[in-house]
Order: structure tokens, then sequence, then C-alpha cells
């Protein structure tokens, strides 16, 4: 029989890859939870605290409702690692950007350069030129650091911004 310590780990590794699969799917715009149940939970579905409990609609055995859904996903932000899926939510946040603004190609050349298209004197202006001398010189992981100060200052500056719903 496994020591409390190895269950421990093994619910920490479920956790983990159920974690990062809704992050993913979230970050992609197809939001969908695993089948996983709050009962399933180590915490045996407990809520985080402060989470008020939902009216249980009647549904038919095997199938969620939405208050379950609800908890589950209340649950998974409160304890399943929040800063790594909100980074990896906006690492693909980037990653849909530049794929509306370039085709995806982070080599994109001329005055909008990147794959994000930043022009050369924003580039140089939000510190890119520690990085390279224009964007399309730069890795996308550089070229994502500037976009992130740019971003500071709003994101109305890409025009793909606009049509993917990323501007207030």
């Amino acid at each position: 029989m496994p020591s409390s310590r190895g269950r421990r780990r093994a619910r920490v590794r479920a956790l983990v890859g159920a974690a990062l699969a809704v992050s993913l799917t979230a970050a992609l715009g197809a939001y969908r939870v695993s089948e996983m149940r709050t009962s399933d939970m180590p915490s045996g579905g407990a809520r985080p605290a402060g989470a008020r409990a939902a009216k249980q609609p009647a549904v038919e055995p095997g199938l969620r409702s939405v208050a379950e859904r609800s908890a589950q996903r209340r649950w998974i932000a409160h304890f399943a690692f929040p800063k790594q899926l909100r980074a990896l939510e906006r690492l693909a946040m980037w990653e849909r950007l530049a794929q509306c603004e370039t085709s995806g190609d982070w080599r994109d050349g001329g005055e909008y350069g990147g794959g994000l298209g930043i022009y050369v004197g924003t580039w140089r202006a939000y510190g890119g030129h520690d990085f390279a001398a224009r964007p399309q010189d730069a890795t996308k992981h550089e070229q994502i650091i500037v976009a992130e100060r740019i971003a500071l200052d709003g994101m109305g500056g890409w025009g793909c911004a606009h049509r993917l719903g990323l501007t207030g």
C-alpha cells in the first residue's frame, strides 16, 4: 500500500495534468472541463473558502449538472496553480494574436516586424533594443516580453486585438 506521501504526490500529479488540460482548452477558446467529478477531487468535493453552495438541479445519473461544473471550475481556479494557468492562457493569447497579425510568422520582416507586428519605433521605446535591433531578429519569447510591456498601455495598437476581443 502506498504511503500517504506517495498518494499525495499522485494527487498533485493528477491535478497538474487536469489543470494543464483545462488551461490549454480554455486558452484555445473551447473551454471544456475534464470529466473528473467534484466528488473525485482530493478534498472530497469540498468547496473552496468563500464559495457558495449552488442548487443542484435534478439530472440523470451520469450527466453533470451546471452547478457541478461550476464548482469544479472554482475548485480548479482556487487550488490548481493559478499563476501557471494564467501564464499559459496569456501565451495562448499571444499565439492567437500572432496568427492573426502575421499568420504566426515570428520572423516576419518590414516596418512592423516579428510575429506580433510590432512597429520598430515602438519596439525601441519599450526596451526591445535590449534584445535585438528589430522585432523580427528577436526570439518569440523576447517579442512576447516586449509585447507584455506594450500591453500595459493597452492592446489598441494591434488591429487584430479588436477582432479577437482582446480590447476593453
